[in-house]
């Protein structure tokens, strides 16, 4: 969750978060290691780094985000004994996965903070995911709010991975539901709210729910990536390796 978003560190999740939280642990399994030393680059709350990875035996997590207060790394802290919370990456610390989970929309020139980063942070055969929203058309008000320079293509995403020295091991979509919803309601009915996954306020039924509905969906849509069959969705991901 962007920290922008953030009522309360330990809420009730939005079904969209805990769905992706899913879809990227069934992207990264394959490629995880024994040892796994983690850098997760606009951690915002934590969250997927806390639930896939907190207190996980031979496992090491940075967890970075500028915008995280002392006392928020205080409640962070407390709950993952292998988690290092901080608002400035380490120097010269080499990491054998790199997470970007929709990070990269933040940055104007995304190319150069990736191409630093792995130069500096991601050892050799390193792999790297990134999440971003998807399709440019779909630019709202509340992109606007959360401070996105852009949505983007799975062809554009590819295309900055590469550029900024990665080889690309797969990608695909996620949401597919969620982004006809999205196209309705921006572009049929000019809703330009800006309340985000922060303001789910639904009960655990409806939440359990929706969030079974949407990670089935993005488990089919995964799975049918990797045979070449990408359909839309709202939100873009790459899995990438540096050479």
């Amino acid at each position: 969750m962007d920290l922008k978003e953030l009522n309360c560190i330990f809420l009730n999740k939005h079904p969209w978060e805990t769905a992706r939280l899913t879809a990227i642990k069934r992207i990264l399994t394959p490629y995880l290691f024994k040892t796994n030393n983690i850098l997760d680059i606009g951690c915002g709350d934590g969250f997927v780094s806390r639930m896939l990875f907190g207190n996980v035996l031979n496992t090491e997590v940075t967890a970075v985000d500028v915008n995280i207060t002392d006392l928020q790394i205080k409640q962070l802290s407390a709950v993952s004994n292998n988690i290092y919370y901080t608002r400035k990456i380490p120097d010269s610390v080499k990491y054998n996965i790199l997470l970007l989970l929709d990070v990269i929309e933040h940055v104007e020139h995304e190319v150069d903070m990736i191409t630093n980063i792995v130069k500096n942070n991601l050892s050799h055969g390193g792999k790297v995911l990134i999440t971003v929203p998807a399709y440019q058309s779909l630019y709202s008000n509340h992109d606007k709010y959360l401070g996105h320079f852009r949505r983007y293509s799975l062809v554009s995403l590819e295309f900055v991975a590469k550029k900024s020295g990665l080889t690309v091991i797969s990608s695909g979509y996620l949401f597919s539901s969620l982004l006809i919803a999205k196209y309705i309601m921006y572009k049929i009915f000019h809703s330009n709210n800006i309340d985000g996954v922060g303001h789910w306020k639904r009960g655990r039924s409806i939440t359990y729910i929706t969030d079974k509905i949407l990670s089935i969906e993005n488990l089919a849509l995964i799975y049918l990536a990797k045979i070449g069959l990408k359909f839309p969705g709202l939100s873009g991901w790459v899995l990438c390796k540096k050479p």
